[in-house]
C-alpha cells in the first residue's frame, strides 16, 4: 500500500469542533479514471502543491497556504464550488486521535 510522500507538519495540527486536522492540507478523492493532471487542476484552483497520493481509491493530499480553520475552509469551498465532475470529496487532512 502506497502512502502520502511528504510527512505532515505536526505543528500545523489544529482542532475544530472536536476534529483534529492539518490546517494547511486538503485531501481530495477523485473518480477511478482520474489522472494526476486532474488532481493538479484541483490543486491549481487554490495555488496548492500535491504532496501525496494513494492510488486506490485515487486520493491526493494538497498543501495550501492556510494558517487558520477559516482559511482552510475557504480553500475547500473554492474546490467544492468548481463543480469538477471528477471530484468526489474534499476535506481537511483529518488526524485520528
Amino acid at each position: 500500500e502506497e502512502s502520502f510522500e511528504k510527512e505532515s507538519d505536526p505543528t500545523k495540527i489544529v482542532e475544530d469542533q472536536g476534529a483534529s486536522f492539518v490546517v494547511n492540507e486538503i485531501v481530495i478523492l477523485l473518480v477511478d479514471e482520474a489522472s494526476l493532471d486532474d488532481a493538479q487542476l484541483v490543486a491549481d484552483l487554490v495555488s496548492g502543491t500535491i504532496t501525496g497520493f494513494v492510488p486506490n481509491p485515487p486520493t491526493y493530499k494538497i498543501e495550501v497556504a492556510a494558517a487558520t480553520t477559516q482559511e482552510i475552509n475557504n480553500f475547500i469551498s473554492i474546490i467544492k464550488s468548481s463543480q469538477n465532475p471528477k471530484l468526489i470529496e474534499v476535506t481537511p487532512n483529518f488526524i485520528s486521535q
